[in-house]
């Protein structure tokens, strides 16, 4: 077989590459009622996570990394952990000891507890597996959920950015690839093989980054035991929903990190698939988060509190502030609807002038795919996919 150029392409150069190409496609998102870009991290307001702790973080870095302390290149002892045994099937446990004499080769001894027989007796014994190399330890991994519309795309593209714009940070070992379950159903048939199994999600990479030269450093990244999948909107997967939890939990979770977003799905996230996943819940917006918001966007003094009035008055609105993307459709029909000081919104004023400007949008995508420009399924696609 003729070998790709990308295989003799550097870790340095195929990492800097993927940097340079993420921030091109997810450093930004779209306004749904103007079709503006906005910077994901400068001009995004960053969300806050509740990790099920009473603890206040410095700000969103310090929260990225708690959470992401169980995927760091180096663990301390105690942390849980999930280490295959000599029957192929994993065993939940603990990190008894880090081996660290020597910094270029750290170990990790694996502690755990099964019920044994002995003389007839039902006993539990504890067991110790030493120096297990950092690729081969498995720990948990990680669900986001958060209320529809709730900022759980826009938390995804941020922890992408974040982690490949933190230079001297434990995450960066971390190659970290977004991929949206509405793709992976978009493409359901290119994706499943003839007996309707097979990592689709493998599949979804080499079609969407072979040629860019991406998917060589997911696979190295794979095989080293570093590739982080941030697997958005979980709840979209539709008849690929069996699936992809049966690859997830079969395969996925010993291969590589997860980060899951999905909204809140019943019993779905309650059944053994998804055991070994830790639950964080990205929050509603604080009022100091509104603040930021709103003065980031119009500007004006005298606009910023005829907005915030205009929300004091009307408790619908002020419920309404607190979910960031209906918060930025209200503040683009107050920008666009030139009010004058005496006039009010409501959430169906609200609303009407919101899907106004949504199908404007469309029709002004499928103009230009009239022009040649580009296709009218992307081009529509992109103008209401922030909804």
């Amino acid at each position: 077989m003729e070998s790709q150029p990308w295989q003799h392409v550097s870790w340095d150069d195929l990492i800097a590459r993927h940097r340079e190409l993420v921030q091109a496609e997810h450093g930004s998102v779209i306004n749904p009622i103007t079709g503006e870009e906005v910077d994901i991290m400068s001009q995004c307001v960053n969300l806050d996570l509740d990790m099920g702790g009473a603890h206040e973080y410095a700000d969103t870095g310090a929260a990225y990394q708690e959470m992401l302390a169980g995927f760091s290149e180096h663990l301390p002892e105690g942390t849980t952990a999930w280490v295959a045994l000599e029957t192929g099937q994993y065993q939940r446990g603990l990190i008894s000891r880090v081996n660290s004499e020597d910094e270029d080769n750290v170990t990790y001894d694996f502690q755990y507890s099964k019920p044994v027989k002995d003389n007839g007796r039902n006993l539990e014994k504890t067991f110790v597996i030493k120096d297990i190399v950092r690729r081969d330890i498995k720990t948990e991994q990680i669900l986001v959920k958060g209320d529809p519309a709730g900022g759980k795309t826009t938390f995804a593209k941020q922890l992408l950015t974040w982690i490949l714009r933190q230079p001297q940070c434990k995450c960066t070992w971390l190659v970290p690839v977004l991929v949206r379950t509405v793709d992976l159903a978009r493409t359901e048939d290119c994706l499943l093989e003839e007996d309707g199994v097979g990592d689709m999600i493998d599949r979804y990479l080499a079609g969407r980054y072979s040629e860019s030269g991406q998917y060589e450093l997911f696979l190295r990244a794979r095989q080293q035991g570093r590739l982080l999948v941030i697997l958005d909107g979980f709840d979209e997967a539709g008849v690929l929903e069996r699936r992809l939890a049966l690859l997830i939990s079969e395969k996925l979770v010993n291969e590589v990190f997860i980060v899951l977003t999905s909204r809140d799905m019943g019993a779905t996230f309650e059944g053994a698939a998804f055991s070994r996943f830790r639950n964080v819940r990205v929050k509603e917006l604080s009022e100091k988060q509104q603040r930021q918001v709103i003065c980031g966007q119009l500007k004006s003094e005298d606009l910023v509190e005829r907005f915030c009035m205009q929300l004091a008055l009307n408790p619908a609105l002020e419920q309404m502030a607190k979910n960031p993307l209906l918060l930025d459709v209200t503040l683009s029909v107050f920008e666009s609807s030139s009010l004058d000081s005496s006039a009010s919104l409501n959430r169906g004023r609200v609303y009407s002038l919101a899907l106004d400007g949504m199908l404007g949008s469309i029709e002004r995508s499928k103009a230009l795919q009239t022009s040649g420009y580009c296709s009218a399924s992307h081009a529509s696609a992109g103008a209401v996919r922030s909804v």
